[in-house]
């Protein structure tokens, strides 16, 4: 969920763009990146069973896409980003805290609250608006992502002191 390249526009300073794999729902946005960051560009898709790179990485950064998934698309996302990493990949992805929930809003009991909104009117409410998860929420969909008690480090708004990060590798080890 890469965007316009706000992360990028960094990233590519620090390494060469030859080595950096940027994906996006927006064709637009893909397009942009690539040109404009001369960066490999993957088209993402709705259903992340469909989304196939036809490759395994190292390191996979994800900043404020699980901040606006629905739960099920929390959990598919999830899934498929774990099943892409190298066996000592690493995977490293930003959360709203439910903490962070309005006041006038009602927290799930599932630790997940999802609000049909967001900033990006380009996307469909049922696919995009903004998320809350707290960290037992978190923690339980990375086991079932996993299929084991891995825990995830937690990182409290480590992103522009907003979002939450979690890392983790594919082998738990």
């Amino acid at each position: 969920a890469c965007g316009y390249g706000r992360l990028l526009r960094f990233l590519v300073l620090a390494m060469p763009p030859s080595r950096i794999w940027a994906s996006e729902l927006q064709a637009d946005a893909v397009a942009f990146v690539q040109q404009q960051f001369g960066v490999q560009a993957i088209a993402s898709h709705v259903d992340p069973g469909q989304f196939e790179p036809r490759r395994s990485f190292d390191f996979i950064w994800v900043a404020s896409l699980f901040s606006h998934l629905p739960e099920a698309l929390f959990h598919a996302w999830l899934a498929k980003l774990i099943s892409l990493l190298t066996p000592r990949g690493i995977l490293c992805f930003s959360v709203r805290d439910a903490a962070l929930l309005p006041a006038d809003s009602e927290p799930s009991a599932a630790g997940i609250t999802y609000l049909e909104h967001s900033e990006n009117a380009d996307l469909g409410v049922d696919i995009y608006g903004t998320t809350y998860a707290s960290e037992a929420f978190v923690r339980r969909a990375v086991r079932m992502a996993t299929g084991d008690d891995r825990i995830p480090h937690r990182l409290p708004k480590a992103l522009a002191h907003e979002q939450d990060l979690y890392i983790g590798a594919r082998d738990p080890q």
